[in-house]
C-alpha cells in the first residue's frame, strides 16, 4: 500500500513538471489561453520544488499579460521558496523595471547577467540594461517630449513644446488626444504621454519612470498615478473627468488585491 502512494505522487510529481515545461512553451509562443489553463490544472499540493517552479511559471504568465503586480508577487513567492535560476532574475528584474523600481530591476537584471548561461538570455539581458542607462541619461524624457510636439502639430496645427501650451490648449489635447470619443480600446503611447504631462502642469508632479510609456507614473504629493490606469478608468466610468482634477487616492490603486 505504501509503495502504490509513493509510486502516485511520483508520477503527479513528473506530470506537473512537465505540464510547467510545456506552459512556459505556450507563454513563448503566446498561447497565453493554454498556458494559464495548464498552469492552474497543475497548481501542486505538495513539495517545495514544485511549489516554487509553479510559482515561477505563473509569475511568467501574468508579466506575458502585463499584470505587474501579479507578476511581482508570484515571482518573489517563487525566490522566496529557494527558486534561484538565472530565468527568475530575469523575469522579477524586468517586472521591477516596469513598475519603476529601477534600483532593484538593475541589481536583479546585473545578477542574471552574471549567472546566465543561455546564449538567447544573454542579448535580452544586455538589451533591458541599455534601457535602463536609457532612461538614466535622461533620453527616455527627451523622448516623451518628442512625442507631445508631434502630437501637438497634428491637433494644435502647429509645433509647439508643452511649455508653450495655454490652458485652451490643454484642453483641446485632452478632448482630441486622449477623451475623443473614437478612442482605441487601448490607450495609446501618445495618449498616455499627453495625461502625463498634464498631470505635471495642472498638479505639479514629476514623473517616474519605467521601461516604456505604459509604465510611467506621475508622482504627485509623494503618490504616484499612472496615466494608463487613469486613462482605462475614465473610459471605464470608475472616474470621471472631473475626478482628474482632484486625483482622489482611490485612483492610485492598481486593483490588484480586490481582483485577485
Amino acid at each position: 500500500m505504501f509503495r502504490w502512494i509513493v509510486r502516485l505522487f511520483y508520477r503527479k510529481k513528473v506530470r506537473r513538471i512537465e505540464n510547467m515545461s510545456r506552459a512556459l512553451q505556450l507563454i513563448g509562443q503566446k498561447d497565453l489561453r493554454a498556458a494559464g489553463a495548464l498552469i492552474q490544472e497543475s497548481r501542486p499540493s505538495e513539495f517545495l520544488e514544485d511549489l516554487s517552479l509553479y510559482y515561477f511559471v505563473r509569475g511568467r504568465f501574468q508579466l506575458e499579460c502585463l499584470e505587474l503586480e501579479a507578476a511581482e508577487c508570484y515571482l518573489n513567492a517563487a525566490f522566496a521558496l529557494g527558486f534561484r535560476r538565472p530565468a527568475l532574475f530575469l523575469s522579477l528584474g524586468l517586472c521591477k523595471a516596469r513598475l519603476r523600481r529601477l534600483g532593484e530591476a538593475y541589481e536583479l537584471l546585473t545578477l542574471a547577467r552574471r549567472l546566465s548561461t543561455e546564449a538567447e538570455e544573454q542579448p535580452i539581458l544586455d538589451a533591458l540594461l541599455a534601457l535602463l542607462d536609457e532612461v538614466r541619461s535622461g533620453r527616455a524624457r527627451a523622448g516623451l517630449e518628442t512625442i507631445a510636439t508631434s502630437a501637438a502639430a497634428r491637433i494644435l496645427g502647429r509645433k509647439s513644446r508643452p511649455g508653450d501650451w495655454k490652458k485652451a490648449d490643454w484642453q483641446k489635447l485632452l478632448d482630441e488626444g486622449v477623451f475623443m470619443d473614437d478612442a482605441p480600446v487601448e490607450p495609446t503611447d501618445e495618449m498616455i504621454v499627453l495625461l502625463g504631462l498634464w498631470l505635471l502642469e495642472q498638479h505639479r508632479g514629476v514623473w517616474e519612470f519605467g521601461l516604456e510609456p505604459a509604465d510611467l507614473a506621475v508622482r504627485v504629493q509623494d503618490v504616484a498615478f499612472s496615466p494608463l490606469h487613469l486613462i482605462r478608468s475614465v473610459h471605464a466610468g470608475g472616474l470621471s473627468r472631473a475626478d482628474l482634477e482632484k486625483l482622489p487616492l482611490s485612483a492610485s490603486a492598481p486593483r490588484f488585491y480586490e481582483d485577485a
